[in-house]
């Protein structure tokens, strides 16, 4: 018996031991990714004065956890940890009336929302996992070249509180997936504004602040960026929008048009597997050394394919020498060569930018030892100013002469711009590329294809000191001499196209046929073994092609047979070069003070002077335009009005004010020139408009009539006079010289009266195409409210039911209210019922559960035949009854209404729910989501297409319908609260029958609701004694002490807000009624709790 005592006790010690060790094992594998993973790529985005959105990627899946301090640093130990603020992840947070629930995941890209900050006040964070913890010291802030700017320091100060006005949601959406249409759902979607100028380029430098969200499960987004549209409001302006997927490397972005109110966007449809630029991760603690500028380094560290940049601040090391010793241990090997670059940008963060997002193959060199060095080898025009175009480029040279029957011009220009910015000569140097291409015998698809790659199509200013064509080493052809590595011509497209020309591009090639592979990896390595680079650099051209290509891929390089030396490309080139455009300086933002009364955007325009009135006549679908000297086009012309003008008559539908625009138009001009090779002064006359001086068309240099013209004048001519046949009949003896080059007389011309505008819509709202309205509009138009197919205005609201028991919610309850018969009536195949509610509904064997149902509306029952969305009545099947005995509908759940104008609803919802529901949320089961009531609205068809909310001084980026009518929705879901403000957009009217039903009771009991400094968007609960606005405020000032507050409204009719203001003595705006429907604008100038 001992003995097996004994035994039990070994086999006992023996399971303890392995169940310890296998913990042990299971313990290390589930937290080795948390001490393991690194964080890249740190961004701050959706700035307001209470609250910012932190993100970052990890190369494992974590958790995402924010530590933040008011007013004094972190440190990186456990009582930080703890005693830190902590915020986390937005897709962990499920937010109740009564508590906040954390159900953290690991992802491997993090968004933390900090909230609840106060205004102008600074903050210091660090990111954390749960068991680690990281500063800016610890984290890769290395970015592509095309991403969105990281930030430099764990730090942030938060603004002032805005007073600006209210603006309506604006919002660009999509879905993100791969090219098999898989949907990526861990992911963010960054989003910042640039100005474009006239000519169409994006300035880099002016651009917005950025804005993010992250995506659904389904991949699905929306992004609103109303809160930073100020400032920009030219309609070329373009929002560049970038992502973060997964572990990934960074996706290139693109630019987007923003002068609609909601555009979707299709974006990053990549390839999973696509092997997309490396990143490295960099180790920023550095010896300090003596007082020195601020210096790029560049590395070559053994065992690194790629030079390794980066940044040391002011006082780091007067030399890059200083800070990195040749032969000490740097990042992982030896550090073999040390070279210095001036860093360029206004402040440490864009430097440090400009610097670590460079990208050079080790194999092709440094960049010059030295500052002096750098800029003396450039051997090109580097002083140029940023927004011009130092290389030779002859941008005379006529696009019927130079086309490329396999290259969508404009589109390759457009890629160029996205890839660069405001600095891309794509447009002006297109031709010339092309031109020097043929003269070598280059394929100039290929030419251009390379250009674009390797410098953006010589954008100078995005990348400056770039290689136009990629040469960076040579050796030596034509009349250019050998060139050590990094010191060949740089910023000088006519000494790259010709180098790259006179190249035979025959190394790595072997057999008869061109392998573009094999040429990629010699042109990019320097040897023929690394072809992993070539076959990485087809493919970005390959990718590239698909944008902008017709046709194959491009399978041959250079063809000497097709060379045509003769070709011109560099004959017109200009004597002179016109001296640049300095570009123009931003203005400095005002400083911040105490918030000044907040603008009314419902307030007219009190001008005395001409207003440029536009509206639609009923039945009609273009503006018409009329000056007026009333006080308001509204007053003008009027809504419901008659218009008369000529052979046109109409009702006045809507109307809007317009800028005047007055435009000016260049007069023709008799161009008199001195041209070599003619005695006589050479006259031509110009008519197409375009000239404000002769010699804007006849530049010094230029090629005219067999000579070059060495000087030009303008001849006045004036009254009948002014023709071509006056004009080029001129005879006068060279000798007698020209006259001035006067500038031309413009003529000024006002669009406003008789001109006819199409129209576009933004806002959901109807404006002129091309011109800004400068009023609130006026009158009834829901043509823009619709992003879908039009709804059909029946009456009748059709419901699919089959024998697999479709559910319009997501969880069936097990018990139900007494079944009793609700059928009111049928009559063919409409129904109707005697009770608003949620019902479970059978017919026969066929069955659908969780129906919203009116009892004041119609509807039908049918069987899905054809698989589209909505009814069909030739192609699906509909119920027919004799009798509503041959229906069972069991109310499952109460419901009430909500009605809905087509346009804009500002609303509240005060209701309360039994504790067992049929719409869930992971917090709390009694809640509606905003996703319940777009599944509730568009049961049938598209009808409800946005839903919002305002928090924090901004719009949150909101949910809505897919486009493409697949199931589902794009954005991030929310339960609807009781005294919270939310926003509808809907596409038609949903009163009466066709009101919503959500499930639930209206409450009127009293909610309290934590109002914070500066613009909320809440309900009223409760009784409102007395309903009016004034003296909700004056109670509000009395109570709280507060020295100013504002209300306001949306007037659904008038399609714009109305506010009511009170500071104590002076009340602005008129007095209206308050309800507990409606949503309110409630802005104060403390925080309080509303009850």
């Amino acid at each position: 018996m001992k003995s097996k005592k004994k035994l039990v006790s070994r086999n006992s010690k023996f399971i303890f031991t392995l169940i310890f060790i296998i913990l042990i094992v299971a313990g290390f594998f589930y937290t080795r990714d948390l001490f393991t993973s690194k964080a890249r790529n740190v961004k701050i985005s959706n700035i307001t004065s209470t609250s910012v959105t932190l993100t970052w990627v990890t190369t494992k899946k974590n958790a995402g956890i924010v530590l933040v301090k008011e007013g004094s640093n972190i440190g990186n130990s456990w009582k930080d940890f703890f005693t830190a603020r902590r915020y986390y992840d937005d897709r962990d947070i499920y937010i109740t009336a009564t508590k906040t629930v954390i159900n953290a995941e690991r992802r491997y890209t993090h968004y933390v929302t900090i909230n609840h900050l106060t205004p102008e006040k600074k903050y210091y964070f660090r990111l954390s996992n749960g068991l680690h913890i990281w500063d800016i010291k610890d984290v890769n802030q290395k970015k592509e070249w095309y991403g969105i700017d990281n930030i430099s320091s764990f730090q942030f100060t938060t603004p002032a509180i805005s007073s600006s006005g209210l603006t309506l949601p604006q919002t660009v959406y999509g879905n993100l997936e791969d090219q098999k249409a898989l949907a990526y759902s861990d992911g963010i979607i960054f989003g910042q504004i640039y100005s474009v100028n006239d000519e169409g380029e994006v300035d880099i430098q002016n651009k917005s602040r950025i804005i993010s969200t992250f995506v659904n499960d389904d991949g699905g987004w929306v992004l609103d960026y109303s809160l930073e549209k100020n400032g920009f409001e030219n309609n070329k302006d373009q929002i560049y929008l970038y992502a973060h997927i997964e572990n990934k490397s960074d996706i290139p972005g693109q630019f987007e048009n923003i002068t609609s109110g909601s555009s979707i966007v299709d974006l990053f449809d990549y390839d999973r597997t696509q092997s997309l630029r490396p990143s490295f991760l960099l180790s920023l603690s550095k010896p300090v050394s003596a007082a020195g500028d601020p210096v790029c380094c560049a590395l070559i560290i053994s065992g690194r394919k790629n030079v390794l940049f980066d940044y040391e601040e002011a006082g780091a090391c007067t030399t890059c020498g200083e800070c990195y010793k040749v032969g000490t241990q740097e990042s992982g090997g030896t550090l073999l060569e040390v070279g210095s670059i001036k860093p360029r940008g206004d402040n440490d963060a864009e430097r440090r930018n400009n610097c670590e997002s460079m990208d050079r193959l080790a194999s092709k060199g440094l960049p010059a030892g030295s500052e002096d060095q750098s800029s003396s080898s450039s051997n090109n025009n580097s002083n140029s100013s940023e927004n011009s175009f130092s290389g030779a480029c002859n941008t005379s040279l006529k696009d019927e002469d130079f086309t490329v029957s396999n290259i969508d011009k404009s589109q390759f220009v457009d890629y160029a711009k996205r890839l660069g910015g405001g600095g891309t000569q794509a447009d002006k140097c297109y031709n010339y590329v092309v031109c020097k291409s043929k003269q070598y015998g280059i394929n100039p698809a290929l030419g251009l294809s390379i250009w674009v790659h390797e410098s953006a199509a010589s954008d100078y200013q995005r990348f400056p000191n770039v290689e136009d064509m990629g040469i960076h080493c040579y050796g030596g052809a034509g009349n250019y001499p050998a060139y050590p590595c990094n010191q060949t011509p740089k910023e000088n497209l006519k000494a790259q196209t010709e180098m790259f020309g006179l190249l035979p591009h025959t190394q790595c090639q072997s057999g008869g046929s061109f392998n573009i592979t094999k040429w990629a990896t010699g042109f990019w390595t320097g040897n023929c073994s690394e072809t992993s680079y070539g076959e990485k650099y087809v493919d970005d051209l390959e990718l590239q092609w698909s944008v902008y290509g017709k046709g194959a891929f491009p399978n041959w390089l250079k063809n000497a047979g097709t060379a045509k030396p003769n070709l011109p490309c560099d004959q017109v080139a200009s004597s002179t070069p016109s001296t640049p455009s300095t570009p123009t300086t931003p203005s400095t933002p005002s400083t911040p003070s105490t918030p000044s009364t907040p603008s009314t955007p419902t307030t007219p325009s009190q001008n005395t002077g001409e207003k440029c009135c536009a509206f639609i006549l009923k039945g009609e679908n273009v503006y018409r335009s009329e000056k007026t000297t009333s006080n308001s086009c509204a007053d003008a012309f009027a809504k419901g009005s008659s218009y008369t003008s000529g052979n046109i008559s109409g009702t006045i539908d809507y109307g809007v004010e317009i800028g005047r625009k007055e435009v000016q138009v260049i007069k023709p001009a008799c161009c008199a020139m001195i041209v070599t090779g003619k005695d006589n002064v050479y006259f031509d006359y110009v008519n197409d408009k375009i000239c404000n001086t002769c010699g804007d068309c006849f530049p010094v240099g230029r090629t005219v009539a067999g000579g070059r013209v060495t000087a030009v004048g303008r001849e006045v001519l004036t009254g009948a006079n002014d023709n071509r046949t006056t004009c080029e009949s001129i005879k006068r003896p060279a000798s007698s010289g020209v006259p001035a080059d006067t500038p031309v007389e413009p003529v000024f011309s006002n669009k406003c009266s008789g001109t006819q505008y199409d129209i576009e819509c933004k806002n959901y709202l109807p404006v002129p195409k091309g011109e800004n309205a400068i009023s609130a509009p006026y009158g009834e138009n829901t043509r823009c409210l619709d992003p879908n197919v039009k709804p059909i205005e029946d009456g009748i609201t059709n419901i699919i039911i089959s024998k697999e028991n479709p559910k319009v919610f997501t969880k069936l309850l097990s018990t139900v209210q007494a079944e009793e018969s609700y059928v009111k009536s049928v009559s063919g195949s409409v129904v109707t019922f005697t009770k608003d509610g949620i019902y479970n509904i059978e017919i026969g064997d066929l069955k659908v559960s969780n129906v919203p149902i009116n009892s004041d509306g119609k509807y039908r029952f049918y069987q899905e035949i054809n698989e589209e969305r909505g009814y069909q009545s030739s192609k699906d099947k509909a119920l027919t009854f004799k009798n509503k005995n041959e229906i069972k509908a069991v109310k499952v759940e109460d419901g009430f209404r909500v009605e809905l104008n087509a346009g804009y609803n500002f609303i509240t919802i005060n209701y309360e729910r039994p504790p067992m529901s049929i719409i869930t949320t992971p917090a709390n089961p009694t809640q509606i989501t905003a996703a319940s009531v777009l599944n509730i609205g568009n049961i049938d068809e598209i009808k409800v297409t946005y839903l919002s909310t305002y928090a924090d001084g901004k719009w949150a980026n909101g949910i809505r319908p897919r486009d493409d009518k697949k199931p589902g929705l794009l954005g991030n879901d929310f339960a609807l609260l009781p005294g919270q403000g939310y926003m509808i957009i809907s596409n038609s009217d949903l009163k009466g029958g066709m009101a919503l039903i959500l499930p639930g009771k209206i409450t009127s009991s009293k909610v309290s609701v934590e109002v914070k400094t500066g613009w909320n968007f809440v309900g009223l609960t409760g009784k409102i004694q007395p309903p009016s606005s004034l003296k909700f405020l004056e109670k509000l000032m009395k109570e709280h002490g507060l020295a100013k507050v504002n209300i306001t409204q949306w007037d659904s009719s008038k399609g714009l807000f109305e506010s009511v203001q009170y500071d104590g003595e002076i009340v602005y705006g008129d007095d209206y009624n308050l309800n507990n429907a409606s949503g309110y604008f409630l802005y104060t100038n403390k925080a309080f709790t509303l009850k």
